[in-house]
């Protein structure tokens, strides 16, 4: 059978100068593949990085959020006025809160507040330096696996709105490695007040990793 199969191959597929080309195509084959290993091995740090790199498939999606889905809400804190609004608005039954030394008194306000509500507090850790997103990334990380440990995964929910920048990119890595959402809250801006409208607010997802 395998002779019948042979038999029947073109001609010129027998020919010494086309099996001398696809020896020469296998050896260039397998300098390309012992080059590539060499350059692994030079730059496995660069290579590493390349195959780590932070991937976000699910930006955004949903716009609006739905208020009876957020049991556990993580904060973070700079103002007092929109967490008041966001404890309003998604009644939450847990918090947990990310804060500065500036911000502590407010941070301590905003779990007075929620208690009134009878939203409990399961913990607060201080960043000493808001403009480091590693230190955030940490506290953000640990309090939400307080949260993981009494709500389900898509229960929780992390408010990137407050603190300096760098503290709401610490926040939003972190709630992806966890795969839990970020929310951020928006409104419209009065350009001659210059403050937000009132009655504009509105929460917005970011992501939706799960």
């Amino acid at each position: 059978m395998i002779g019948e199969l042979v038999s029947q191959l073109p001609g010129w597929l027998w020919r010494d100068s086309v099996w001398l080309a696809l020896d020469r195509f296998g050896i260039l084959i397998g300098d390309l593949f012992l080059l590539a290993a060499i350059v692994g091995v030079l730059r496995r740090d660069r290579v590493k990085a390349w195959f780590r790199r932070n991937q976000f498939p699910r930006i955004g999606g949903v716009a609006s959020v739905d208020p009876s889905n957020v049991a556990g809400l993580l904060l973070l804190v700079s103002r007092l006025e929109v967490p008041k609004w966001l404890l309003q608005e998604l009644r939450p039954q847990a918090i947990a809160l990310v804060h500065t030394p500036e911000s502590r008194r407010i941070a301590d306000e905003i779990a007075t507040y929620g208690a009134a509500m009878g939203i409990q507090c399961c913990g607060d850790v201080c960043v000493d330096d808001p403009d480091d997103p590693q230190a955030s990334h940490a506290a953000v990380g640990m309090l939400i696996e307080r949260l993981l440990k009494q709500f389900p995964r898509e229960q929780c929910a992390v408010d990137t709105t407050g603190g300096k920048l760098p503290m709401s990119l610490g926040a939003f890595m972190a709630a992806e490695e966890a795969g839990v959402p970020s929310l951020y809250v928006s409104a419209d801006f009065d350009a001659r007040l210059r403050r937000p409208r009132p009655g504009t607010a509105r929460v917005v997802r970011l992501s939706s990793p799960y």
